[in-house]
């Protein structure tokens, strides 16, 4: 890395002395107890108003390395604390242009906020705060929070009168490495934090999508959707179709976008909701295939506007169109049944034929020995059905009646008469 390098004085340099309480970094969260849990709570006038501590760290950018954070000592003002300490007890200085870029930053973010209101039409129209929400595919555990930062720097490049204002947080020295544009892009939210609200969603997803067949396919299914449409089969079909429109359109863009596709859309599949009272729930726009349930009652959104009286947030929406929300426990079944009457040579049978989405069939990832890939696989039966009785007295009485059917069938008449004769001279002696 260029740079360069000159003496100051002529003192000779010391050693650093890793005096105890100043050597307690074991772990990244330590720089936290130190630092920012000591300020955290205190108004402008350092009255003390409450106390706030890390709960839980989900990600820093501090090396894990045990021999690597021991080099690490917390301080209120890394930038001038390293100083005044450079300066005290005689150690060589290193100091890089995003050094001097943050510093200056964190004193501009400490201004902007003191006087928010006063600057507010400097930086926006709007009046309080504007939500700014970021909708991801992941989990807190393992998401990397650095694409958080910097599309939040992007955010609010779009929603503050100067755009270029974005540009000018954001260093690009000659020393700038990602990390340093996560952290200006962090101090960019905190400058604007009396304007914004930051909201992130993170949520299950899927890797990679395959949509199978041609462009033509779908747009086939998008005719039909219009046929459906158009039958004169009532209010709740028009609104099914309504709702299923917009999805197949973006199958269908998804041949012109791609590799360029809408994430937004596709992360928003299905969304599973979890309750700590009462059933888990389902949104996205997965919920289209669910309008009716079991019983076939509407549940979808209003068939007039297609939009809930109460909207919710957890509610996924296309073109204005609003998707429902239902009880996990409530997805109505993807098979169809029917009764057929089966003659077999003479021999008559009760059949149900039954169709539809019934398995998930699971195959091995393409480029891979894992079995990482799954598809819905539309099956079908044909069987003969078998009558379960709960009664066990109705079971045995109607099993009885068979047997006698049965003689009436595979026997003579005669055979038949001669039996119940039998039996009723047994029953008389």
């Amino acid at each position: 890395m260029q740079g360069i390098t000159f003496r100051t004085s002529d003192k000779s340099v010391n050693a650093y002395n890793f005096r105890e309480g100043k050597r307690a970094v074991t772990e990244p969260v330590d720089v936290l107890r130190y630092t920012w849990e000591k300020r955290s709570g205190k108004d402008h006038s350092l009255i003390e108003t409450h106390h706030t501590r890390c709960k839980d760290l989900l990600q820093s950018s501090m090396p894990k390395e045990h021999d690597r954070i021991q080099n690490f000592v917390p301080r209120s003002n890394g930038f001038v604390d390293t100083i005044l300490e450079a300066y005290n007890q005689h150690h060589n200085l290193i100091i890089r242009p995003d050094d001097i870029w943050v510093a200056i930053l964190s004193q501009l973010s400490l201004y902007v906020n003191a006087n928010s209101e006063e600057l507010r039409k400097v930086f926006v129209q709007h009046k309080g705060k504007m939500k700014l929400e970021l909708v991801y595919v992941g989990e807190r555990r393992t998401f990397d929070f650095s694409i958080m930062a910097r599309d939040f720097s992007k955010l609010l490049k779009k929603n503050i009168n100067d755009p270029s204002f974005g540009d000018f947080v954001l260093p690009n020295f000659s020393t700038t490495g990602p990390n340093d544009t996560v952290i200006c892009s962090m101090i960019m939210m905190s400058i604007l934090k009396q304007y914004f609200e930051f909201s992130v969603v993170l949520s299950c997803g899927i890797p990679e999508i395959t949509l199978l067949g041609t462009k033509e396919d779908y747009l086939n299914i998008l005719q039909r959707i219009d046929q459906l449409s158009q039958m004169e089969m009532g209010a709740e079909p028009r609104a099914f179709a309504a709702l299923l429109r917009p999805i197949i359109t973006k199958f269908i863009s998804a041949f012109d976008e791609a590799p360029q596709i809408d994430k937004e859309f596709w992360g928003r599949i299905c969304h599973h909701i979890r309750v700590f009272s009462g059933s888990d729930q389902l949104s996205g726009w997965v919920t289209a295939f669910c309008v009716w349930n079991e019983q076939g009652r509407w549940c979808g959104p209003d068939l007039n506007t297609l939009k809930y009286d109460h909207a919710s947030e957890d509610r996924f929406e296309i073109d204005g169109k609003h998707y429902p929300v239902i009880p996990i426990t409530r997805i109505p079944p993807g098979w169809c049944e029917a009764d057929v009457h089966l003659n077999d040579n003479g021999e008559e049978l009760e059949c149900v034929v039954v169709a539809g989405h019934m398995v998930t069939e699971v195959m091995e990832t393409s480029g891979s020995n894992i079995m990482g890939t799954i598809r819905p696989a539309p099956q079908w039966f044909m069987f003969e059905k078998r009558v379960w009785w709960k009664n066990k007295r109705l079971k045995s009485g109607w099993n009885r009646f068979l047997r006698r059917v049965h003689l009436l069938r595979s026997d003579s008449f005669f055979n038949c008469l001669l039996s119940a004769s039998v039996e009723e001279n047994m029953y008389n002696a």
